[in-house]
């Protein structure tokens, strides 16, 4: 398909552009504390019955101080094609629902509205479409109450897998939550990865419940280049050179990244304001930071 070559093709585009450094105005801040590994969300068990549909639960109740699905957040990983079988249960103490953020299903299946009390169920049967591998998130839905479950941690992930996935690529997924004055990615306060390819694909969703992030890769002081390869709707018909991207809430965005050059780089959250010139803007901060050890190929 189009769509798959031209995604092959953007390996070829950041290559090329690999050299190419932006000045910033300011540099992404150094923390110190980057040193905690970024955790790898472990999938949400899937079994195949005899049907060949695939089953998996999820349950949202109290863990700790916060809330979490499964006692944690656990990353739904799919196929287009997949038959999915997805049962809920709310062991809340309020009513909540079980949103799949944009898959495209239609209200039938997917009805963020309709409020399950606590102790209720729920079943979602759907057929992942073709054509819409990507990234995209669950969450409750419940009306009035949306910002502070989500605060709580009631978020996880959802990956598509489709023919343009490329398996020279290092695939990261970063996902943004709220955790007091922090952004943690993946649950972790300013984590590290280690890249194990020349090129690294970093899935980015902003699960916040109201943080717009203008997101950079920072080195020394200057942006790197990212290419734009999918958004909310899916894969673009052409990789994009760009050296920020702006994930309002609930969105998401897919950029290539060049790590063949040995050193570090950090993802950084740079000052943005939702009110436009003269506004108040937020501060600069480093999110997570990239390890390139010496010795992988460029792409």
């Amino acid at each position: 398909p189009p769509r798959t070559v031209l995604l092959a093709a953007g390996a070829a585009v950041v290559a090329l552009g690999a050299g190419a450094l932006v000045p910033v105005v300011r540099s992404a801040l150094a923390a110190p504390d980057f040193t905690a590994a970024l955790p790898d969300l472990a999938p949400l068990p899937l079994r195949a019955g005899p049907d060949g549909v695939l089953r998996g639960d999820l349950v949202a109740a109290p863990a700790g101080a916060g809330l979490r699905y499964n006692g944690g957040t656990p990353l739904l990983k799919l196929k287009e094609g997949d038959r999915v079988r997805l049962a809920f249960r709310n062991d809340l103490d309020a009513p909540s629902s079980l949103h799949l953020h944009g898959l495209p299903l239609p209200p039938a299946v997917d009805a963020p509205l309709d409020h399950l009390e606590p102790g209720g169920t729920s079943v979602q049967e759907f057929t992942v479409p073709e054509g819409t591998a990507g990234t995209y998130w669950y969450h409750p839905h419940a009306h009035g109450d949306v910002e502070r479950q989500l605060l709580a941690g009631l978020a996880g992930p959802i990956v598509v897998a489709g023919p343009a996935d490329h398996a020279d690529w290092d695939d990261r997924l970063l996902m943004f939550t709220r955790v007091g004055r922090d952004i943690a990615v993946n649950g972790a306060v300013r984590p590290v990865f280690t890249p194990n390819r020349g090129l690294t694909r970093l899935r980015l969703l902003n699960a916040t419940a109201g943080d717009h992030l203008l997101l950079g890769a920072v080195r020394a002081g200057a942006r790197l280049p990212l290419h734009l390869i999918a958004t909310d709707g899916g894969l673009v018909d052409r990789p994009v050179e760009l050296t920020e991207v702006l994930l309002a809430p609930g969105e998401r965005g897919e950029v290539l990244v060049d790590t063949s050059a040995a050193g570090r780089f950090t993802l950084t959250a740079l000052p943005y304001s939702v009110y436009g010139a003269g506004g108040a803007t937020s501060a600069e901060v480093g999110l997570v930071a990239a390890d390139v050890p010496a010795g992988l190929a460029a792409v």
